[in-house]
């Protein structure tokens, strides 16, 4: 799998997943708290998937008209079709994640109020930039992909992943959710997510590697 992804791809994969560990290990986090921020994470995915969609180059057939509005085209509908499946997958998931937040605090106070949980989002975001720069970039594939290529890239991983993710939470929810039942929740998206990119997003398309 490292020689799939590349050194860099693999390591920035495995920081990205060592964010919610850590919050269960230090900061007593439940898996209620890392479901909100897999959600919180693909917001910050759909961000960055529109950045490639506006600085995509090549042309896209699914784009009629010139360049620069069939562009803008498939961003306006990304917007509409990620938002309303974020918001649909983000119901499901605070719904879910309030049923197994311990303790009378609550959703809020535990996940957008608490500034462990900031600190975690913030960490999520540098390092989704780290890869957007290195693997968009630096790489150039922003000269050769399309916007409608870039549109369709992150629903087979996020679908697929977070499917898995919200299926095994369910099945912690009926428990008592000790520690080690969370940090197998953030073993399992962790080995889902290493698999899927190495299976959608190969280092081999990059020249410099990924």
């Amino acid at each position: 799998m490292g020689r799939r992804l590349g050194g860099a791809r693999l390591l920035l994969i495995v920081l990205l997943n060592l964010i919610p560990v850590g919050g269960v290990l230090w900061l007593g986090w439940d898996a209620g708290q890392i479901l909100m921020l897999y959600w919180v994470e693909n917001i910050i995915i759909g961000v960055m998937s529109l950045i490639r969609i506006l600085t995509a180059r090549q042309p896209d057939t699914l784009a009629p008209g010139s360049t620069q509005m069939g562009t803008i085209g498939v961003g306006c509908f990304f917007i509409v079709h990620y938002g309303l499946f974020t918001l649909v997958h983000g119901v499901f998931t605070m719904m879910l994640a309030a049923r197994i937040i311990d303790g009378g605090d609550g959703l809020w106070e535990r996940v957008f109020a608490n500034p462990s949980f900031h600190l975690a989002v913030l960490g999520v975001m540098g390092l989704q930039v780290v890869i957007l720069i290195r693997e968009w970039w630096s790489s150039g594939l922003w000269r050769r992909s399309t916007p409608g290529m870039e549109m369709f890239r992150p629903y087979g991983r996020i679908v697929v992943l977070h499917v898995t993710v919200l299926a095994a939470a369910w099945w912690l929810s009926g428990t008592a959710a000790p520690m080690g039942a969370v940090l197998i929740l953030c073993l399992m998206k962790a080995v889902v997510e290493l698999a899927l990119t190495a299976v959608i997003s190969p280092a081999a398309r990059s020249p410099q590697g990924a």
